[in-house]
């Protein structure tokens, strides 16, 4: 079992009920190509092409959760978690260059082995953050400091986040493929202007 909480203490008395929850053992690999994939490959090509992503952090999210592991030499990991939550699973190399995303469901199960996990090439993929459509330039200063998150939703769900700087810019590293992106904070009203 397994039992996790978190809590504001405040200035008075505090009293909690705490439920227990199935610990979950969740296994697996992280590996990466070292040519790009090519879909007529056989087994063997793969396995030659394979390379495992030693001492990597690989990082599980569910709401305010945030639990943390790293690969060993052979890109192996293990991590209990409470198996009731769902998660998000990422993973980035230190330079940013390569990276995954991966929803994780336990569903209470006492192992889940999600076997091995390929890292996609990253690509820098840059913004501006503007006041209005005629592009009057982001300034954090006109705005308290303010310096909103931008949010890019990939074709499985996994948000990724970049804030946004003094001058409005952002930059994030994202695997090819389809994104929408939108601000994180819904009050600021951030809209896509498409071009």
């Amino acid at each position: 079992y397994y039992l996790y909480t978190s809590f504001t203490i405040d200035d008075e008395d505090l009293s909690l009920d705490l439920d227990y929850s199935i610990a979950s053992t969740i296994t697996g690999q992280i590996l990466a190509y070292t040519n790009e994939f090519d879909d007529n490959w056989t087994q063997k090509d793969i396995d030659a092409n394979t390379t495992a992503a030693s001492i990597l952090d690989v990082i599980f999210v569910s709401g305010d959760v945030v639990l943390t592991t790293t690969t060993d030499n052979d890109g192996n990991f293990t991590i209990t978690v409470p198996g009731d939550l769902s998660y998000v699973l990422k993973a980035v190399t230190t330079a940013n260059t390569y990276g995954v995303g991966l929803a994780v469901e336990p569903n209470e199960a006492s192992e889940t082995d999600l076997g091995g996990i390929y890292l996609s090439r990253l690509n820098s993929v840059s913004g501006l953050l503007t006041v209005n459509s005629t592009n009057s330039t982001w300034n954090a200063q006109n705005y308290n400091g303010l310096t909103p998150t931008i949010v890019a939703t990939d074709a499985n769900g996994i948000d990724w986040e970049a804030e946004v700087t003094n001058s409005g810019t952002f930059t994030f590293n994202l695997a090819s493929g389809v994104y929408d992106f939108r601000g994180s904070e819904v009050e600021y009203s951030i809209e896509n202007v498409d071009n």
